[in-house]
């Protein structure tokens, strides 16, 4: 069993047409009908669940994104910039799709990471106002 990963660029175009989206669908498409695929794992740079609201934008490369990352079953994704560690519960279109869930189950959702940190301190939030996060 193995773990297939695909490193995105969060600066890129991720229309229909553009290179980033075609060479996604194919390669996602091929790991997810490989026997030997366990997990599929997705990284980038900014995150496309994040605690901070002010951040929070539902742009056209993350709507494509989780478009992509729901159609695939991906398992997890990992993502940096805030300056923070964080892990949702499994997300389906900006939503969470099991509040039961803490574990990593790509059935009902992909699992969110950030860890953002590069060696330097952590910044705080406040946990309680965001309930898609369930651990700091």
């Amino acid at each position: 069993e193995t773990c297939t990963l695909f490193s995105l660029c969060s600066f890129c175009d991720m229309s229909n047409s553009s290179p980033q989206f075609r060479w996604l669908v194919e390669d996602l498409g091929a790991a997810g009908s490989n026997n030997d695929t366990h997990w599929i794992m997705v990284l980038g740079h900014d995150p496309i669940y994040r605690s901070t609201l002010y951040h929070q934008n539902f742009s056209t490369w993350r709507q494509q994104v989780e478009l992509l990352l729901d159609r695939y079953d991906v398992d997890f994704a990992v993502w940096s910039h805030d300056r923070w560690y964080e892990r949702t519960k499994p997300m389906r279109n900006f939503t969470v799709s099991d509040h039961r869930l803490s574990r990593l189950d790509s059935v009902n959702g992909t699992v969110h990471y950030t860890c953002g940190t590069g060696g330097i301190p952590l910044q705080t939030y406040n946990m309680t106002r965001y309930p898609h996060i369930i651990s700091p």
